[in-house]
């Protein structure tokens, strides 16, 4: 794996007795079903982005407290202070979709498309760290690399922000045309 953070895995029954006339479900019901459990693998990867974003935040924060040029914390500089503040404040939005988006029926559509803007709030984040962490965000030896290949792996799980982003626009469209 590229991602080395993250496991993957191929399931196989072997020995399994499988009745093939046996079906959980057919037609729209089988599409509901599908689109239920999908739902919930696209919320665990918009989770997944946030507290990675979180993460990787929180640890740019205290290096940036902790790193001196010019005899002064990094911290201080007010272009540093905006820049974080920004990525705080597109986590935060992020975050309060999550919990709006758990609380509502599942529409595939809209968790796809809020999975593809959270993994691009943990993309962006993690790109600004890189860059606040100086040199050292670019090395293997530092863990930003890390959270970088996670961001770039949870975009595209279970579709890009393209794909989502154009099903949720025609489904609106399809809502405004009747």
């Amino acid at each position: 794996m590229w991602d080395e953070t993250r496991r993957m895995f191929d399931v196989s029954l072997n020995d399994v007795a499988v009745d093939r006339g046996v079906s959980i479900a057919q037609g729209d019901a089988a599409r509901t079903v599908w689109d239920e459990f999908n739902g919930n693998v696209l919320h665990a990867l918009a989770a997944d982005s946030l507290g990675g974003a979180q993460a990787i935040l929180a640890m740019t924060i205290d290096h940036l407290k902790v790193r001196h040029q010019f005899d002064r914390p990094l911290a201080m500089f007010q272009a540093l202070k905006h820049r974080s503040a920004d990525l705080f404040t597109a986590l935060s939005g992020a975050e309060a979709m999550l919990w709006q988006d758990m609380k509502a029926d599942v529409n595939i559509e809209r968790v796809g498309a809020f999975k593809a803007y959270a993994a691009g709030v943990f993309h962006h984040v993690v790109e600004e760290a890189v860059q606040l962490h100086g040199g050292i965000g670019l090395t293997s030896e530092h863990r930003c690399h890390r959270f970088l290949k996670r961001a770039l792996l949870n975009d595209m799980l279970g579709g890009t922000e393209d794909e989502w982003f154009e099903a949720a626009g025609r489904q609106m469209i399809m809502q405004l045309t009747g």
